[in-house]
């Protein structure tokens, strides 16, 4: 099993260690811990508002049946492989 945790100096705590320990049934664990560029890191939660944001600005549109969509994109992605 793997997991990410993203946590502040203060939540190292005991509590913080026992969570783990439950959470990999006592197992033994490698930790590894790297620093975080605070200034650009975005939630997911973050990141899901944004989206909502930008779809709010594009309403839905009508389209016709009659058009292959799946068929455009990939000749707008791909165009050397049709």
């Amino acid at each position: 099993m793997h997991t990410t945790f993203e946590i502040g100096p203060e939540e190292w705590t005991e509590g913080f260690w026992r969570k783990i320990m439950t959470l990999f049934d006592k197992k033994k664990v490698r930790v590894t811990v790297e620093e975080i560029d605070t200034v650009n890191t975005k939630t997911q939660y973050d990141i899901y508002l944004e989206m909502k944001r930008i779809q709010s600005q594009y309403p839905p549109i009508k389209v016709d049946p009659a058009v292959d969509i799946s068929r455009l994109a990939d000749e707008s992605n791909a165009p050397n492989l049709l």
